[in-house]
């Protein structure tokens, strides 16, 4: 999801161009809130475009206003058979492309939860061998939307329903996944 251009999402792309596997899109879904600003993420995407060549990278409008209407908008337009959700400023390690197609090979669930360095430490939620820690899970103040998924996972659930409560959109969507 992308509201405007900055340094923190290039600082993304950067990551994602030292990934070990190339073997993905990037999408850039746009739900700036002005025409001004909407011009401007278009602008970066195509000078991006031109940066990246090794990588190809889509641009969509948001269907909605908000960064889940984004993620939403990008699950319906990907082709791909995963999808990640990544926030301008995530930057990932060089095996996370990688990792995520070996642990998919694995997981009938399709979900993955990724470690993002400075995201929100999600293995509180899932101990290992543990099952949910569904009582935090669902209480928590936040949750940080950083996974990977199957898309038809995520187009069969309907992808983000409560996309004006952005607290509770993933969760919900976690929820239903789980």
């Amino acid at each position: 999801p992308v509201k405007e251009p900055s340094d923190h999402l290039n600082q993304t792309i950067i990551s994602l161009t030292k990934q070990t596997l190339l073997d993905f899109d990037i999408f850039l879904v746009d739900y700036a809130q002005s025409r001004e600003s909407s011009k401007a993420v278009h602008n970066h995407f195509l000078s991006l475009v031109d940066a990246v060549p090794q990588i190809t990278i889509r641009y969509a409008k948001a269907e909605g206003t908000n960064e889940y209407d984004a993620f939403s908008t990008g699950v319906r337009k990907a082709t791909a058979p995963n999808v990640a959700f990544l926030q301008p400023g995530d930057a990932v390690g060089a095996n996370t492309t990688a990792d995520a197609i070996q642990l998919f090979a694995r997981d009938f669930t399709g979900l993955v939860l990724p470690n993002v360095p400075g995201a929100f430490d999600l293995s509180r939620f899932f101990p290992p061998n543990q099952g949910v820690n569904a009582a935090e899970f669902v209480t928590g103040d936040f949750f940080y939307p950083n996974i990977f998924a199957r898309r038809i996972a995520l187009l069969e659930l309907d992808t983000f329903r409560l996309s004006d409560r952005p607290t509770y959109a993933i969760k919900e969507l976690l929820i239903r996944l789980l």
